[in-house]
């Protein structure tokens, strides 16, 4: 079936302002994943579509608070295969950052971050393979208020199973800490799901594990 991104602005009241879609090529399935607002009200979307590659690729649409298109941005990873834009997020420059999982060399999918100027200018793209080389899956990210980006998800780690992972990078994309989290050392399914940071840039990160939720804090420095 041909699924379209389709985004929906209201005014407070409830009343429709404006609608958009997006379409991609080859008339396939393109998948609106998540969704943010900067400090000029404009409205980040992304998610993935087919736009004339050999497979999937994220897409990331910008429109002013009125409903106009500014851009759109795709990307291809180096392997051509499967991306999954799944996050998105703003700095206090108006720049947006984008996660997902790009499939990686034996087609594993590994985190795959891209961050564009607020004009829609692709600035640098971070990659994340984990210790196994084998799946890793990237869930959320954030920004703090330097505009460093944190992103979390959770990576196979081999005998230790799906731990948690969350990496740190600059505002300029340089990476800045990894920290992995298991919780019952081996064998166990942990999966971060969420992160946020706090007044003091404190990275804070939330997800499942194999017996209940856990809640990690980090300093800014990455010290648990």
């Amino acid at each position: 079936e041909d699924y379209d991104y389709v985004t929906i602005k209201y005014s407070s009241a409830g009343v429709p302002l404006w609608t958009n879609f997006y379409e991609g090529m080859g008339y396939t399935v393109d998948k609106a994943a998540a969704m943010t607002v900067d400090g000029s009200n404009n409205v980040i979307v992304t998610g993935y579509s087919w736009v004339g590659g050999t497979n999937y690729d994220f897409v990331t649409i910008k429109y002013s608070s009125a409903g106009t298109p500014l851009w759109t941005n795709s990307y291809d990873g180096p392997t051509h295969g499967m991306d999954q834009a799944c996050a998105v997020a703003t700095d206090r420059d108006g720049g947006v950052v984008v996660t997902g999982q790009s499939a990686g060399v034996g087609g594993s999918f590994d985190y795959a971050t891209v961050k564009y100027s607020s004009a829609g200018v692709p600035l640098w793209t971070n990659w994340y393979n984990g210790p196994s080389d084998k799946s890793d899956s990237v869930c959320a990210v954030v920004t703090d208020r330097k505009g460093d980006v944190i992103v979390t998800g959770y990576s196979d780690g081999g005998t230790s199973g799906n731990d948690f992972a969350t990496l740190k990078y600059s505002s300029d994309g340089v990476p800045l800490w990894t920290n992995r989290y298991s919780r019952l050392r081996t064998y166990s399914d942990d999966r971060a799901l969420a992160v946020a940071v706090d007044h003091n840039d404190n990275p804070i990160v939330k997800g499942v594990t194999t017996d209940g939720f856990t809640t990690i804090k980090y300093s800014s420095a990455g010290v648990p």
